[in-house]
């Protein structure tokens, strides 16, 4: 292949087995060579040395150097002539995984190796040398930086200092555009430059087995950065911290210290916040100050006690999501001179969703007070909770509805079905005590929730408005208990459910209005539908009809009728 000195392009399938491929002899010989997407450093004396890549001026777009711990110095890396690759933008350098005891060249290695200042993205993998970094190169356009399992590296001193001859003293940025900076697997690392001297910086990622220490030393110098995530196993290391445009999530971080969240004040943009599985958190009074907060999530925190204390003047929230948390026992009460007023309470708030919090027994009545927002509305496995005093007319942009296993939860439904003329979604399911459920359909409505099945200790049913509904399914037997069953304002409906069905519902009390279809067929005399409701003891077909004919024949017995006139005190005759 060395005699295809014309050669612009080389491609490797680089599977898991491409790191096993051994490169072409004396590679350096192709000369017009643009791409290679990975070198596989080699023996020397075989042609495959790291000086090949020294005549491949040429190249450009992205290449990955492997096996460094075959280079014997930085005078051998420098042959690689990095440096005057103009057109290279992407590198990754890596070392194979080795002891420790053939890691005495990697820092030289690593010096030797210097890019072109034109290099965008730089990726250092499995460097074992010295256990500190020092930046020697300015980077001017580089905006990734990776640094992953540097199993030693115990410090990554700040930039270094130059002096003018006036004798002033000037700290250089070397990262001036750095826009990401990911750190991973560098579990002795406990100092890294403080975040101002990355003038650009958009995302941090400290990830896998890092220590706890480095994510605190970074919290306490954040000032411009709006966003953080931290993800780590129990000890003291941390699996992830990720700090992207105005997030916060902290993730299995039980190290971390219990005042983390009184921190967030140095996050005045924060918008999103995800805890999850942090044992250690107990409360979240401190995150008073995220007053521009749009998503909360708190999942798996098993000793949480307390939400933010000023949660309802979190105008900005749309999201709230509460999971797994079986200390908390109230979502506290609305202070009444808070400056918003009791109209401005979440008034943002579109999704709220409480999940496995056995210890919450009542949620306060001024909490959906403003919730015009509100779009997504879930309760699941709240198994202590009795009080929901929900006014669903203070949510009139409610499309989803689910209340799911709260067994204790009394027995009336929310108020206010017959208002939500955005509801396209209700899950309702074994609430042991839930006896009445009322809703109220759409112009377009073709079926019922067929979560209604599952509802078997109803024993009052009223259904509006199903203006497109032609049929009742039968599955509406499986609902053993009930014993009232109310039918207004379904203009095209025909049937019930089978005979069947409506004899295993054993009603007491049937009343339909406003169904003229299916009035006409349920009329004693020649009704299709008559066989099916001739044994319920009460039935009302039409009442509306029947009282305003009742009106009419009172009238028909009067012998006199008396209107009285109110004459204007202008008039005159």
């Amino acid at each position: 292949m060395s005699n295809l000195i014309s050669m612009r392009h080389l491609h490797y399938d680089d599977d898991d087995t491409g790191r096993e491929i051994q490169m072409p002899s004396r590679i350096g010989r192709l000369t017009c060579l643009q791409t290679l997407e990975f070198f596989n450093i080699g023996l020397q004396e075989e042609g495959r040395g790291i000086q090949e890549l020294g005549t491949l001026q040429d190249l450009k777009g992205s290449l990955e150097i492997r096996n460094l711990e075959l280079v014997n110095g930085k005078d051998d890396a420098e042959l690689a002539n990095l440096s005057k690759k103009p057109n290279l933008h992407q590198l990754v350098l890596e070392w194979s995984n080795r002891d420790r005891e053939s890691d005495k060249c990697d820092e030289d290695v690593l010096e030797g190796l210097q890019p072109h200042p034109n290099l965008k993205e730089l990726q250092i993998l499995k460097f074992m040398g010295s256990s500190t970094i020092s930046r020697q190169t300015f980077f001017p356009a580089l905006k990734i930086l990776s640094l992953e399992s540097m199993k030693n590296l115990e410090e990554w001193k700040d930039a270094h200092e130059m002096r003018s001859t006036a004798g002033e003293v000037h700290v250089m940025d070397v990262f001036p555009v750095l826009e990401k900076l990911s750190i991973s697997d560098c579990p002795q690392l406990t100092t890294i430059p403080t975040p101002s001297r990355f003038p650009s910086l958009d995302v941090l990622k400290i990830k896998k087995n890092c220590h706890v220490s480095l994510a605190e030393k970074v919290l306490s110098n954040i000032t411009t950065l709006s966003s953080l995530e931290l993800r780590g196993g129990g000890r003291p290391r941390i699996e992830s911290l990720k700090l992207v445009k105005s997030s916060l999530s902290i993730d299995d971080c039980n190290s971390l210290p219990t005042d983390i969240l009184e921190r967030l004040c140095l996050f005045p943009t924060l918008q999103r916040v995800e805890l999850r599985s942090a044992d250690n958190i107990t409360t979240l009074r401190g995150m008073s100050c995220a007053a521009c907060l749009k998503r909360l999530t708190v999942h798996i925190c098993g000793n949480l006690r307390e939400l933010p204390e000023d949660l309802y003047q979190f105008q900005a929230l749309e999201h709230l999501e509460i999971s797994y948390c079986p200390r908390i026992d109230s979502f506290g009460y609305p202070n009444p001179k808070n400056s918003f007023g009791q109209k401005g309470l979440l008034k943002s708030l579109e999704r709220f969703t409480i999940d496995e919090c056995n210890a919450l027994t009542r949620l306060p009545v001024e909490m959906f007070e403003s919730c015009t927002s509100l779009r997504e509305l879930s309760l699941s496995y709240c198994r202590s909770l009795v009080s929901f005093p929900l006014d669903l007319r203070r949510t009139p942009s409610l499309e989803s509805f689910t209340l799911w296993r709260c067994y204790k939860l009394i027995a009336e439904m929310p108020s206010g079905f017959g208002y939500l003329t955005s509801l396209r979604k209700v899950t309702i399911a074994s609430s042991s005590s839930l006896q009445h459920v009322s809703l109220h359909g759409m112009y377009s409505t073709k079926s019922l929730p067929h979560q209604l099945q599952d509802l078997t200790t109803i024993t009052s049913l009223s259904l509006f408005g199903f203006e497109a509904i032609e049929a009742l399914p039968d599955w509406l037997g499986n609902l053993a208990s009930l014993d009232e069953l109310t039918l207004r304002r379904c203009q095209k409906l025909e049937y019930l459910p089978s005979v069947d069905a409506m004899e295993r519902l054993k009603l007491r009390r049937l009343e339909i209005s406003l169904c003229p279809l299916l009035e006409r067929r349920c009329t004693p005399e020649s009704g299709s539908e008559w066989p099916k409701i001739s044994n319920i003891p009460e039935r009302e077909i039409d009442p509306v009809r029947s009282h305003l004919k009742i009106l009419i024949n009172s009238f028909s017995l009067l012998d006199h009728f008396i209107l009285p006139v109110f004459v204007p005190h202008s008039f005159s005759p």
